[in-house]
């Protein structure tokens, strides 16, 4: 057996694996009706969708489809009720959960190019987590990166420099994903996480 094909091999075993370990479900945010999907990986149940709640601090771009963006501030009070903004070690679990740090990314992304910028590396959406790829908004309002990357807040300030957040981010060249710190004034996608 070849590299390619032993590596080809070990993504179909470990597809399976997350599929049967992961089973979905639907949550209705009392505040406006709206519905989202949900999905249990591990022993987590996460939104599958970008919350798409309209609050103060967040903003609709192409929202039907990739959800809204949140300053950090409107991020921490944005979930519904019995959900919330998880913290870096919450992600550390999912990322774990879904094929580890290395080959995650793709296993979190929505596969294709529909909406992912090419070449969209590894990305299997194996998770069932279905991670679209809508930038961030600057502090001048204007949108970076729609289809090339995605961020989503964590609840973890940056231990260094008080004005940031960390986030976790993936990218339409990587199969991994990256915890970086954001300014807490951008707005960023944001995944709740079930209490």
């Amino acid at each position: 057996m070849n590299v390619k094909s032993a590596l080809l091999a070990c993504i179909i075993i470990i597809s399976g694996l997350l599929s049967k370990a992961q089973s979905t479900d639907t949550l209705t945010d009392a505040r406006d009706g709206k519905k989202y999907k949900t999905i249990t990986i591990g022993t987590q149940t996460w939104m599958a969708e970008n919350l798409n709640y309209d609050m103060s601090g967040s903003w609709c771009i192409d929202c039907e489809i990739y959800g809204r963006v949140y300053t950090y501030k409107a991020a921490t009070t944005g979930c519904p009720n019995g959900w919330h903004l998880p913290s870096e070690a919450e992600w550390n679990v999912l990322t774990d959960a879904a094929g580890g740090r290395s080959v995650v990314g793709g296993n979190l992304k929505e596969a294709g190019t529909g909406h992912w910028k090419a070449p969209n590396t590894g990305a299997t959406n194996a998770s069932g987590f279905t991670a679209l790829p809508h930038g961030y908004r600057s502090m001048n309002g204007i949108l970076n990166f729609k289809t090339k990357m995605g961020s989503w807040w964590s609840s973890a300030t940056d231990p260094k420099y008080p004005m940031n957040a960390m986030s976790l981010r993936l990218d339409f060249n990587r199969s991994d994903v990256t915890y970086v710190p954001s300014d807490k004034n951008v707005g960023l996608s944001v995944r709740c996480l079930k209490d």
